[in-house]
């Protein structure tokens, strides 16, 4: 179940839409220990392991919600739509943080 959060056509399209926004680049994950290297990487740089964190948390809880959403109440939303559910979610906490600029 862990690996279909990241290499489904579904939760694919979103990982690709939040790389695009947070770093430019394509980036994916094949497995779970992809994505905990990528979010332990920049641990020299503390202030850059936030919000890689924050960034999985959200993406994994839209996708979980999505995919509950679809099996119990048979409603689906588009990748496009999850996208921008999740980018103000984190610019939101970025910026309600004591000192956002740490985030940058």
């Amino acid at each position: 179940m862990q690996d279909h959060l990241l290499s489904c056509g579904y939760s694919s399209d979103i990982w690709s839409m939040v790389f695009l926004r947070i770093s430019g680049s394509l980036q994916m994950f094949i497995n779970l220990p992809e994505l905990l290297a990528w979010i332990r990487t920049t641990m020299v740089w503390k202030h850059r392991v936030l919000p890689r964190k924050m960034v999985t948390q959200a993406v994994v809880f839209h996708i979980w919600k999505q995919r509950n959403s679809v099996l119990h109440n048979n409603t689906s939303l588009t990748t496009s739509t999850i996208f921008h559910t999740i980018d103000p979610e984190i610019k939101n906490t970025i910026s309600s943080r004591k000192n956002p600029k740490l985030f940058r």
